[in-house]
């Protein structure tokens, strides 16, 4: 039987009616997790579906297997308050994965009902799929690590809705500068990070006494005022006048940017002439290099379309960056190998144009596959190397995508 999930893709019109019929206009970030399982209660199948569950990294971590890892399961039983649920498991993808037959606690998000069900009860999931999806979109894309920080008086739908949600799309169909999506980015990891650490200090302060609590107060202090600052700067960014200001002063930066980049680890005076010579049969004399050592930083500095070069080494990568849209990316000798960045699940995604890849070895672990073509995109390899963990995909090419060697 075919375990095809349910794919939906929506646009911003759709995602701001589904999301407002769920949440209603005056809900404080305290309640909202509240009007979700009312509306999940009132929705979905309590039980007996099937769902393809993508386990987090942090479980598989804990039970030490390779992430990323998807079961097959069947769920028993939804506890709707907190949004998550009992599974029992059918299939695992590696034989070589022990788990118990049954887990608790699963996340409703990290789960994604199957098209074709095993009973014969045929129960038609579509809305379940679809409010799933929705609460999943939310959660991973709207709710940020500071919400219920910061319940101020204006309601959440008010404040946040329309502008999040615009700056979700703007970044997700390339419309704002690279710089501008990885300073969102890493706003938000970083200010889930500190939430985590929040949780945990008040957890530790729970079991100490007045005295030995006050060293946790005061890094509790340090990490709320961080987190507020955090905030403050994303803001600007879900404000689309501000957003757009930042979006025309970015772009007047690209125009100073590198069309080479030469990335180079240490080098010795004999290696250097070596080096110098096979830049040159890469380059022409009218253009001009940029030196850097981070393979990400002359990913973010080249200019559109640009060339980057590496030297023997191993450089750890997050994403394609301005070569999202189209580019090159040379290996000049043998012993380039890229690696993925420990806190990413790093993709090389390409969102249009055409991106060549020579002689590097792409050594990525984490991610569910290497290289993504995304539809009307062309990808051309020559002497790659492709080196994943037992269940990441080489290349994930979309429908009118091209690869050629």
């Amino acid at each position: 039987m075919s375990h095809k999930p349910f794919v939906f893709v929506k646009g911003f019109t759709e995602r701001f009616h589904e999301l407002s019929n769920v949440l209603t206009n005056n809900v404080m970030a305290t309640d909202i997790q509240k009007e979700w399982s009312n509306c999940m209660e009132l929705a979905i199948e309590p039980i007996g579906w099937q769902a393809i569950w993508k386990m987090s990294r942090q479980l598989c971590i804990d039970l030490k297997i390779n992430f990323p890892c998807t079961v097959i399961v069947v769920v028993e039983q939804v506890n709707f308050k907190e949004l998550s649920c009992l599974v029992s498991i059918h299939e695992v993808e590696d034989d070589d994965i022990h788990l118990p037959e049954k887990m608790a606690d699963v996340p409703l998000i990290e789960l994604y009902p199957t098209m074709e069900q095993d009973n014969s009860s045929a129960l038609s999931l579509y809305d379940t799929a679809q409010l799933i999806d929705n609460l999943r979109f939310f959660y991973n894309q709207l709710w940020m690590p500071w919400d219920l920080e910061f319940d101020e008086d204006v309601p959440w739908l008010e404040s946040h809705l329309e502008g999040r949600l615009q700056l979700h799309f703007a970044m997700a169909e390339r419309r704002v500068p690279h710089e501008i999506s990885h300073t969102v980015r890493r706003l938000v990891a970083e200010g889930k990070q500190i939430q985590q650490a929040i949780e945990h200090h008040q957890e530790q302060l729970e079991g100490c006494g007045e005295v030995d609590g006050s060293g946790i107060l005061l890094q509790l202090m340090e990490l709320h005022n961080r987190i507020a600052h955090l905030r403050n700067k994303y803001l600007i960014y879900e404000r689309p006048q501000l957003l757009e200001a930042l979006i025309q002063r970015t772009e007047h930066q690209e125009s100073s940017k590198s069309a080479v980049m030469l990335v180079m680890a240490s080098t010795t005076p004999h290696q250097l002439t070596k080096h110098a010579d096979l830049i040159a049969k890469a380059t022409s004399d009218s253009q001009t290099i940029k030196v850097v050592t981070s393979l990400q930083e002359a990913l973010v500095k080249v200019a559109m379309g640009g060339t980057v070069l590496l030297t023997a080494g191993e450089y750890p990568v997050r994403d394609l960056a301005t070569l999202e849209t189209g580019g090159s990316v040379i290996g000049l000798e043998p012993g380039v190998i890229i690696t993925d960045d420990i806190e990413s699940c790093s993709t090389l995604d390409l969102f249009k144009g055409f991106l060549s890849l020579t002689g590097l070895t792409l050594h990525m672990t984490t991610a569910w596959s290497i290289i993504k073509l995304r539809p009307n995109v062309e990808c051309c390899l020559r002497e790659i190397t492709l080196v994943g963990a037992t269940v990441t995909d080489g290349v994930d090419a979309f429908p009118g995508s091209r690869l050629s060697a």
